[in-house]
């Protein structure tokens, strides 16, 4: 049986970025969160860090509240979830937004 990972609150201060497009809220939303593979950085994928040339597939596999964000790994095809979407909708300026809860480890989904 392998060990639990550490589920202490991070003491360190949350990342935060601000970036301004000329869409409207719903659009950037949506551009964000189902475009996350056009942003997200590949250093930052299993793919990358297991050293293999192709790019995955990144998106949020159930964009839902209760959905998944998971990580395709080609060729392959295994599927790794990231982190669970625990609120969805529309974005900050719309009173929604996007709040995933990261797992402590990579575990296959």
């Amino acid at each position: 049986m392998s060990a639990l990972p550490d589920l202490r609150p991070d003491p360190r201060p949350p990342v935060r970025k601000r970036v301004t497009v000329p869409l409207p809220p719903r659009d950037a939303f949506d551009l964000f969160t189902r475009g996350i593979a056009r942003w997200w950085p590949d250093s930052h994928t299993r793919q990358r860090r297991a050293r293999r040339p192709s790019r995955p597939d990144l998106t949020p596999y159930e964009p839902r509240e209760g959905g998944r964000i998971v990580e395709t790994t080609p060729p392959e095809g295994r599927r790794v979830t990231w982190a669970t979407i625990t609120r969805w909708g529309g974005g900050p300026a719309a009173g929604g937004g996007l709040a995933p809860r990261w797992r402590g480890r990579d575990r296959p989904s």
